[in-house]
């Protein structure tokens, strides 16, 4: 029944369905796209700075250590004075990157381990309260032997501990940016066999028109041999 339309409907049928399948593959490769396109702007704008923060956080926290142990094991009284200028400074770094880093975090799970850095931060805040009278020799509690054992006991729990509950963070952090990575593959790739049937069918539309087009034509070349009284007519 096809076959005895009108070459001007066949070409508009044909085009029609060309176009509904050309619109549908754009509406689903923007919504794909558009999918990608989010999940990397959490990424840049939230997974990326948050786990340079971390970092950060880690960094401090081992330089406030090596400034607290300079501290007690020296007598120097502008020795003194340097570390306890680095540790309140890069104390109120962490507080400040503690700070910006809660209002970032959306899950549950990473706002749970985050509390246990924030309490961990609290208890680590409270051991450099105690500690450092203890090596300051300007403080009127000043006791090198009882900071030396306080450093080497329960100030080094208090430290170790805030370090796990950083790297705990830390790599639930890189998983979460591991799998939004992933999915951003995953999501490229689901892309491709759309692509490909759309050059697919592109092609195959393209050879039916022209043999739409050429049928009538070849069919018409018969009569007019004949009418010309040639055999050469192309």
């Amino acid at each position: 029944m096809f076959n005895y339309l009108k070459i001007g409907i066949k070409l508009g049928a044909g085009l029609f369905f060309t176009l509904v399948f050309l619109v549908v593959v754009s509406t689903v490769s923007l919504l794909r796209f558009s999918n990608i396109a989010s999940t990397m702007k959490i990424i840049f704008e939230n997974q990326m700075p948050i786990t340079a923060m971390t970092h950060e956080l880690t960094e401090n926290t081992l330089n406030i250590g090596r400034s607290v142990r300079n501290l007690v094991l020296s007598d120097d009284k502008s020795v003194e004075a340097q570390q306890l200028q680095k540790i309140a400074k890069l104390s109120q770094l962490n507080r400040d990157v503690i700070g910006r880093i809660k209002p970032m975090l959306n899950t549950e799970k990473g706002k749970l381990l985050f509390n246990k850095v924030e309490e961990s931060s609290n208890q680590f805040t409270g051991a450099l309260n105690l500690i450092i009278p203890l090596a300051n020799s300007s403080s009127p509690t000043y006791n090198p032997q009882l900071a030396t054992k306080y450093l080497f006991g329960e100030y080094s729990k208090v430290v170790n501990a805030e370090l796990d509950a950083l790297m705990d963070f830390a790599s639930f952090q890189k998983a979460v940016s591991d799998g939004a990575v992933k999915l951003v593959l995953e999501t490229a790739d689901s892309v491709k066999p759309v692509l490909m049937a759309s050059i697919i069918l592109a092609m195959l539309c393209g050879w039916w028109f022209i043999r739409i087009i050429k049928r009538p034509l070849k069919d018409a070349i018969g009569p007019l041999k004949q009418a010309a009284g040639i055999d050469n007519l192309r």
